[in-house]
């Protein structure tokens, strides 16, 4: 498998009318657009980007042309014919476990089709209490979750024999999500409250009016930096680790009980602000 991360997509020349003295306006072939390398052979990620996403539309969503079986043979062609959801399965399946690796332009168009296709299904596995957003920052999670949601699917087109797992999305929906919701509202709330610094969030040429509202609201302490930070998550115990080794705020949680990931979040923030002397 060939990965194609150097082509660079560049925009054709325009057309130039060469007419010549006979009234003949059909451009020459010094007129027409060339291909930077002469050698090199067009391939898919010369196309725009909602060319090869329409391109992997219709390849999933697309009439399949079926195969035509001999009346006289003994087994029963309607039992071996795939239906249109198994067949879009396997489609889906191939978009994760190969397409999407050939190039950067293909990576982006078929996960934007698997995104899109299993996000209901993802939302729908939120535990009852905790909230999701997994755009941007849960799109790990919902990726994994898609990786191991199509396998799943096609194994058990695959074979009546194959069972689900019951704990398959267990630790995915028990810890993963709520822990990247969690870090997600932390970065959030605390950007709000001033004791975490978000680069992306920083003006870079600001007004006098902000210069000066930034200089009265000086803190006497250094924000934390958010890539610094991580959730640990536990049934009895959430706490925020600096540098994944020590924990500078913890949130007790009520046993048996699931309480929602803003009120946690918010918690841990109080805790910050009064670790770093903000409060």
């Amino acid at each position: 498998m060939i990965i194609d991360d150097k082509v660079i997509l560049l925009s054709p020349p325009p057309y130039q009318s060469s007419c010549s003295s006979y009234g003949d306006s059909t451009p020459t072939l010094t007129s027409l657009p060339l291909i930077s390398n002469p050698n090199s052979k067009p391939t898919l990620t010369y196309l725009s980007p909602h060319i090869l996403l329409q391109i992997i539309h219709t390849v999933l969503h697309g009439k399949p042309q079926l195969p035509t079986y001999n009346p006289h043979d003994r087994y029963d062609a309607a039992y071996y014919e795939e239906t249109k959801p198994e067949r879009q399965r396997k489609i889906l399946f191939w978009l994760s476990t190969s397409l999407r690796l050939v190039s950067r332009q293909l990576y982006i168009a078929s996960m934007h089709e698997l995104r899109s296709t299993y996000l209901p299904a993802y939302q729908a596995m939120i535990r009852p209490g905790y909230s999701s957003d997994p755009f941007p920052m849960g799109t790990p999670v919902l990726d994994r979750f898609i990786l191991l949601k199509v396998r799943q699917d096609v194994f058990a087109d695959e074979s009546e024999l194959h069972m689900d797992r019951e704990d398959a999305f267990r630790d995915l929906f028990d810890v993963a999500q709520p822990r990247g919701r969690l870090e997600d509202l932390v970065r959030i709330y605390g950007v709000r409250e001033g004791v975490v610094s978000n680069s992306t969030t920083s003006s870079k040429n600001p007004s006098f009016h902000q210069q000066q509202t930034q200089q009265q609201r000086t803190p006497k302490f250094t924000p934390l930096p958010f890539p610094s930070l991580s959730i640990s998550f536990s049934p009895r115990r959430i706490g925020l680790v600096l540098n994944r080794g020590r924990t500078i705020a913890e949130v007790l949680r009520v046993p048996g009980k699931k309480e929602p990931l803003e009120v946690l979040a918010w918690g841990l923030v109080r805790e910050l602000k009064a670790e770093l002397g903000a409060s």
